[in-house]
C-alpha cells in the first residue's frame, strides 16, 4: 500500500510539473523540422469523421463490457486492482484517458504509415484496433500474457472487421525474438505492458538496435518511481525525445539534430 500512495505521489507531482514546463502547443517553437512536422501534423491531425466514429463505438462498447476475466499479475502488477479478476469495463476505465492516447497512436500511425507494427501489452485491444485503423495497408502484432483478455480484444477487432492485427499470447521475452524472425522490420513499436525499470530499458535497447528508422511509444511514463526513471534514463541516451506525460515518444533517425521535447498535448 505504501508503494501504491508513493507512486500516486510520483505521478501527481509529475503532472503537475508537467502542466507547469509543457510547451509547444502544436508545435510553435521548436526548431528541428521532423519534430515540429510530428508535433504539428501528425499529433493534431484531424480524423476522418468515419474513423472517429468507429473508435467511438468500439469504445463505448468496450467500456460497458462487464464481463469477468481472470488475471494473473505479470511483470510490476497492478496498483489499483486487488485480487484476480477483473471486469472488462474496469480495465477500460483505469487506463486513464484510453480514447485520448489511442488517438495519439492512430494519429502517429496514420501520418507516417508504418507497413509492420509491434505493440507489447495488447489489453482489450483498444489501441491495436486504433493502429489498425489508421493503416489499412499495416499489420499490427500484439503479444498479450493474458489468453482471456486477448480473446476479448479479437472479439472486439473481429466485430468491426479488422483483420490486418495478428495476436500472439505469450510471455513477450518468449514471444519477440521468434516474432522478429518472421515479419519485416517494425517501423512502428508501442510498448504497453512490464512497467518495471528493467524490462522497459531492456526493451529500448533491443528495438533501437532492431528499428532501423521508425517510432517507439511507451506507455506510462511516470506510472511508478521504476518507470520515471527508466524514461529519465532513455531520454538520456535517444536521440530525439518528446514527452506527452502519459507517453513517451522516441524517434529513431540518425539524421535528426538531438533534442528532448516536453509537449502539451
Amino acid at each position: 500500500m505504501c508503494s501504491n500512495w508513493r507512486n500516486t505521489l510520483i505521478r501527481t507531482k509529475e503532472y503537475l510539473i508537467y502542466l507547469i514546463r509543457a510547451r509547444f502547443w502544436k508545435g510553435y517553437g521548436i526548431h528541428s523540422p521532423a519534430v515540429f512536422e510530428l508535433v504539428s501534423k501528425a499529433l493534431h491531425a484531424k480524423m476522418a469523421s468515419a474513423d472517429r466514429e468507429k473508435i467511438n463505438i468500439f469504445t463505448k462498447k468496450i467500456s460497458s463490457d462487464h464481463r469477468t476475466v481472470l488475471f494473473n499479475e505479470i511483470g510490476a502488477g497492478s496498483q489499483v486492482f486487488k485480487g484476480n479478476t477483473r471486469k472488462v469495463s474496469d480495465i477500460v476505465r483505469y487506463s486513464g484517458n484510453t480514447k485520448k492516447y489511442a488517438r495519439v497512436l492512430f494519429r502517429l500511425v496514420n501520418y507516417y504509415q508504418p507497413k509492420c507494427i509491434i505493440e507489447l501489452g495488447t489489453s482489450v485491444g483498444i489501441s491495436s484496433i486504433c493502429m489498425a485503423l489508421a493503416n489499412k495497408k499495416a499489420v499490427v502484432h500484439t503479444i498479450e500474457g493474458n489468453k482471456q483478455v486477448m480473446e476479448i480484444a479479437m472479439e472486439y477487432a473481429q466485430s468491426i472487421n479488422i483483420h490486418s492485427i495478428n495476436f500472439y499470447h505469450g510471455m513477450f521475452d518468449e514471444v519477440l525474438p521468434k516474432l522478429l524472425l518472421t515479419v519485416q522490420t517494425p517501423e512502428f513499436v508501442f510498448i504497453d505492458g512490464n512497467h518495471t525499470y528493467e524490462a522497459t530499458l531492456k526493451y529500448y535497447k533491443y528495438f533501437k538496435k532492431y528499428v532501423q528508422k521508425g517510432i517507439l511509444v511507451f506507455d506510462d511514463i511516470y506510472w511508478s518511481a521504476e518507470m520515471k526513471k527508466a524514461w529519465m534514463a532513455i531520454m538520456e541516451d535517444a536521440v530525439i525525445t518528446i514527452d506527452l506525460y502519459k507517453l513517451g515518444i522516441v524517434v529513431i533517425d540518425e539524421m535528426l539534430t538531438p533534442g528532448n521535447y516536453r509537449v502539451r498535448y
